[in-house]
């Protein structure tokens, strides 16, 4: 079961298969999570500086937008919005890999994520 991580370079993700590392989760949207979902994720965790320490300012508050958003959509569609997540990481911390494991562990006991085609 695969899972995606999606972290700004400040948080402190280190970038791997399954881990991808930008300049901020604000610039993150809704589409960019269920195309994540519809290419076999069965979730998606977004990490993000902690609000007020966002090195692009709103950044962090944009992340718990979308994230609010893709959860509304997610739960519409009939897919469990607990799928998707923000947390945040600090860089220099554990906070990254401590919320990735706690992320993975959620969604294994969710299980797959299956989509109809339609």
């Amino acid at each position: 079961m695969k899972t995606v991580a999606i972290g700004c370079m400040w948080c402190g993700l280190e970038e791997s298969p399954g881990r991808v590392c930008i300049p901020c989760c604000g610039r993150v949207d809704v589409g960019t999570i269920f195309h994540a979902l519809r290419q076999g994720v069965s979730g998606v965790l977004l990490l993000a500086c902690p609000e007020g320490e966002c090195h692009y300012r709103t950044g962090s508050r944009l992340a718990s937008e979308t994230v609010d958003s893709a959860r509304s959509l997610a739960r519409a569609c009939g897919i469990r919005p607990e799928r998707i997540v923000l947390r945040e990481a600090r860089r220099n911390t554990q906070d990254a890999e401590k919320a990735i494991e706690e992320f993975h562990r959620s969604i294994f006991a969710l299980g797959p994520l299956r989509l109809r085609e339609e």
